[in-house]
């Protein structure tokens, strides 16, 4: 069709017919991929940093289920419903394996947990097998009891990780000696310890359990059968 012009007295001229003043309206996809955003970066800042950071995924999880609602309640005004529902899908099961992962881990987290405390107990055994090896280079033999080492060492003793005190103990060869089978859940020949035994009680606090931690003449003995052993009179009392 041709178009027409027409000219006023002004001197204005129109040329085809008006504009229409329906308002156009645009969709927003702001919400989702700002739920996509997120979730990039949660995945670059786990794979670059740890694993564990990937809990920010439940921001991610929020933003994409805002975006979701907003897509589908209000589809005129905000766009991107199956990108946003996407999103949140991923991002679902990725928590869910992240808690099931962390799950599956407890147990050695206290594992790891409980190797730490008794590696520090052990350092400072070692630190007292020092001491003592000191003292019989000086008087020829280990210390009767703890009062006398206490005397000539002069300084605090090491306790153990839980803060209670070490128990040092001299051994006679019959109180001492220790079957290879109960050392080490082997036959073999019998092992004599003829000279001292420190132990710590471990984290029930209870000396002869079986979370004692035990070192006989500078070797820590792991052993139920030995930690379990029923112990002396307490030389402390001394």
């Amino acid at each position: 069709m041709a178009v027409t012009a027409s000219e006023c007295d002004c001197g204005a001229r129109m040329v085809g017919a008006p504009l229409d003043d329906t308002p156009i309206r645009v969709r927003r996809f702001g919400p989702t991929m700002a739920s996509v955003a997120i979730l990039l970066g949660v995945a670059a800042s786990s794979l670059i940093f740890t694993y564990w950071l990937a809990i920010g995924g439940a921001l991610a999880l929020i933003q994409s289920w805002r975006a979701t609602k907003l897509a589908h309640r209000q589809r005129d005004l905000y766009g991107g419903y199956r990108t946003a529902i996407s999103v949140f899908v991923i991002t679902a099961a990725t928590l869910l394996g992240l808690a099931a992962y962390g799950i599956t881990r407890i147990p050695r987290v206290f594992e790891k947990q409980q190797m730490r405390l008794d590696a520090a107990t052990q350092n400072a055994f070692f630190h007292w097998a020092n001491l003592l090896q000191d003292y019989k280079a000086r008087n020829g033999s280990f210390p009767d009891n703890i009062q006398a080492f206490k005397k000539e060492l002069g300084e605090a003793l090491p306790t153990d990780y839980w803060g209670k005190p070490i128990r040092y103990q001299s051994l006679s060869g019959a109180i001492a000696a220790a079957n290879v089978n109960a050392l080490s859940g082997r036959r073999g020949a019998i092992l004599n310890f003829d000279n001292f035994e420190i132990r710590s009680a471990g984290p029930d606090g209870k000396m002869g359990t079986a979370d004692d931690i035990v070192m006989r003449d500078g070797v820590i003995i792991t052993s139920p059968d030995v930690v379990k052993q029923p112990i002396l009179p307490d030389q402390f009392d001394r």
